[in-house]
This record gives structure tokens, sequence and C-alpha cells, in this order.
């Protein structure tokens, strides 16, 4: 069963660092950067495939220092919206626990 908090996690990393982190993540799965504001800690990627879905990526600093939250949201929340998401969120976690262990 879906659930939107699938789409929002916290990270014990900065977000200058978990910037780097989505910038890999999106690279290995091959999507594509159709545009960024790192400074604002916003990405608009394009999924590959047949069935390419557009999402927008939400990174933001908390006040502690290494500490971060990232959201994916989906253009079309349909189940192919919703399952590229969470499979984008998915290899999100397991590239951060990934670094944390190295």
């Amino acid at each position: 069963m879906f659930s939107i908090n699938d789409l929002s996690h916290g990270f014990p990393v900065n977000k200058r660092l978990m910037l780097n982190v989505l910038y890999d993540t999106l690279d290995k799965l091959g999507f594509h950067l159709e545009k960024a504001n790192s400074e604002r800690g916003t990405l608009i990627v394009l999924s590959s495939g047949p069935e390419s879905r557009r999402m927008r990526i939400a990174c933001e600093g908390s006040n502690n220092v290494n500490q971060s939250t990232v959201r994916v949201f989906p253009d079309i929340m349909d189940d192919t919206g919703r399952q590229t998401a969470k499979l984008l969120m998915d290899e999100i976690l397991a590239t951060v626990k990934s670094s944390l262990k190295n």
C-alpha cells in the first residue's frame, strides 16, 4: 500500500551533501535533470523510459546542520507516478545508507 509519507524522508546529513547524493542517485537511475536551484534545494527531473514522469524534488535543511529532509512530488499522481517516485526515494535511501557506512 502506498502512503504519501513514502515520498518524504529525513536524513542525518547536511543539505549540501544531500544535494550531492541526489545528483548521484539521479545519474545512477538515468533521470534527466531539467532544472535545478541548489540554493533553494529544488530539482525538476524527468525519468527515462517509455512512460517517463516528471518529478519535483525538494531538499530542505533544518536548524540542525546535519539534518535535511527530502520530498518527492510526482507531476501526475497516478500508479506510474507514485511507483516512479517511490523507486526514486528508495534509491536515495540506499545511497545515503551506503554513504554513511563509508
